[in-house]
Parts: structure tokens; sequence; C-alpha cells
């Protein structure tokens, strides 16, 4: 996170903790106007749907894999976690609406295999 906290710095984001009490929305435009800001990135994690009071927030609960790409292997298809130097992400896993912290090696790694394999990656790379 140090990495992404540098680069959006870099482009001239300013970013701020501080403790909000209530609804965040209720908060909106005096944070916009303070910072003459025109969006608010709500990064609280766990706590968001009750930070916002907002019923549509839901948790994502996921895992990515890493690999290592050989020299001249094509990443079309491939997303950067931009932390992961040396490493591209492929395929990933996710459960919408499951809060929980825990996550289970095995059974990330055999969601993960099954993703992998049917989007025609290189059996190989996993």
């Amino acid at each position: 996170m140090a990495f992404l906290k540098r680069l959006v710095q870099s482009k001239g984001a300013v970013l701020e903790t501080r403790e909000i009490i209530g609804d965040l929305r209720l908060h909106e435009q005096e944070l916009l106007s303070e910072y003459h800001a025109d969006i608010i990135v709500n990064a609280s994690g766990i706590g968001a749907r009750e930070l916002a009071t907002d019923s549509q927030i839901f948790p994502v609960r996921g895992a990515v894999k890493k690999i290592r790409r050989p020299e001249g292997y094509p990443a079309d298809h491939a997303f950067l976690l931009p932390a992961q130097m040396n490493h591209d992400g492929y395929g990933s896993s996710r459960r919408c609406g499951n809060g929980r912290l825990s996550f289970c090696r095995s059974s990330r790694m055999q969601t993960m295999r099954h993703s992998l394999l049917h989007k025609a990656c290189t059996p190989s790379l996993i």
C-alpha cells in the first residue's frame, strides 16, 4: 500500500486519516469544499457500510494468485498489483457479501486453480 500511497500523492491527491463520527454522507459537502475535491474515496474497508450508512455497500472477500511471468510471455489479460514488482496477477477469487477476515489457503488455491485453468492460462505458470 505504500507504493499506491506514493503514486496517488505524486499525482496530487491529498490523503488524510481522520475520525468521522456519524454518516459520511452528512460530511460530504463539507469535506469536498474543505479540500476543493471532486470526489471522496471511502477506503475504510470492513467498516465502509456503517460509515456511509449505505445498505448497498457489501464486503468482498478475495485473493489473487501471483506468478512469475516468463520473459516474453504476453500480459494482455493480466492485471498488475502495484506493490508486487516482478509478479503479474493472473486470476482471482472473490466472494461478494463475505466479510470474514480469515481465508483458508487450500480452498483459496483450489478456487484459483479452477479459475486459471478455465481461462486458458498456461498450466506451467500455475
